[in-house]
């Protein structure tokens, strides 16, 4: 005969009665499913402010262009004027190379030099020829021995003239130059030099 305790019995039903509580089986899964949608939402509303940067940025027009150096031979207008095709690409798309080869391509220009000033202003800074030497009738040595023809100046004041093929510019300049040296030390000037070819 087997007898039963009655605390035990209770005992047991309580416990049995209990259930140990865990987290519903729906929480346990909605988080691992809710973070990449959270992240995708993330990356879409910056990946939208950087967009929306980017096309500002691009769109930026060029308000100013402000032209530095000292100009003798060119004004500030003609070096705007060559500059205005390009000013339609924008500020940032704005072809600095292009820009920079267009005014280097000038007969005046022996230099130029491009910045952007933010948010949309262009500099350009412009260093002119200097001319050393009438070549020709219609050209120019500057100090590099470089023949250049600039269209609305045919002769300037004061330079020495020298006359030569234009493929030997810099020999007939060094020629120049030695002869000039020995003259000077005479208390002479050489006034014009010619070279025939040949």
């Amino acid at each position: 005969m087997t007898f039963i305790n009655p605390k035990k019995r209770v005992g047991a039903v309580s416990k049995a009665g209990k259930k140990p509580s865990r987290p519903s089986v729906r929480f346990q899964y909605f988080i691992p499913a809710v973070i990449p949608i959270v992240w995708m939402a993330l990356f879409a509303v910056l990946g939208t402010g950087f967009y929306k940067t980017a096309d500002i940025l691009l769109s930026q027009h060029v308000e100013k262009v402000t032209v530095t150096g000292d100009l003798r031979f060119l004004t500030k207008s003609q070096v705007t004027n060559e500059v205005k095709p390009f000013l339609a690409e924008g500020f940032v798309r704005l072809d600095m190379k292009a820009v920079r080869k267009k005014l280097e391509g000038l007969p005046w220009v022996y230099k130029a030099r491009i910045k952007r000033q933010w948010p949309n202003d262009i500099t350009i800074n412009i260093v002119e020829q200097k001319a050393i030497a009438q070549w020709g009738q219609k050209g120019f040595l500057n100090h590099r021995a470089e023949l250049f023809r600039p269209e609305n100046i045919n002769t300037i004041s004061g330079l020495p003239r020298i006359n030569g093929p234009d493929k030997s510019a810099r020999v007939v300049m060094q020629n120049y130059r030695s002869v000039s040296r020995l003259l000077n030390s005479n208390g002479l000037a050489l006034k014009k030099l010619t070279q025939v070819d040949g």
